[in-house]
Order: C-alpha cells, then structure tokens, then sequence
C-alpha cells in the first residue's frame, strides 16, 4: 500500500516535470489530497464525536410548573 503511494507519487511528479503548467498541477493536485484528507479525517471523527455526547445534551430540560401560588 504505502509502496504503490510512493510510487504514484513519484510518476506524477516526473509526469508534471514534462508540463509547462507543472506548478498549477502540482497546486491542484495539492489541494485535491488536502480536501481528502479532510475528508477522510471527518468521516472518522464525526461518529465518534456523536457518541461522546450524551444524547440528554439533546434534549430539552423541562421544569415542571409551580401550581401553589402562595
């Protein structure tokens, strides 16, 4: 896994070595992996966040009304 990232990697980086437009490339191709690791990232966060909150935080608190008007 690790080994076929680095090697795609390294491809795309001589590939964007042959393109005039190699910096733009390389800035989109940047921003692509950093919204993917954001991604990625919130896709295991959010469960866990959601299970660390109690669900009584949901709810609303209810004070029962004062029936003695003394």
């Amino acid at each position: 896994m690790l080994i076929t990232k680095v090697i795609e990697a390294g491809i795309k980086w001589l590939l964007s070595l042959l393109i005039p437009g190699a910096g733009f490339i390389k800035a989109i191709m940047a921003i692509k992996d950093i919204l993917v690791f954001f991604v990625e990232t919130a896709i295991m966060l959010i469960p866990a966040l959601i299970e660390a909150i109690p669900f009584r935080v949901f709810l609303p608190t209810i004070k029962p009304a004062q029936t003695s008007y003394s």
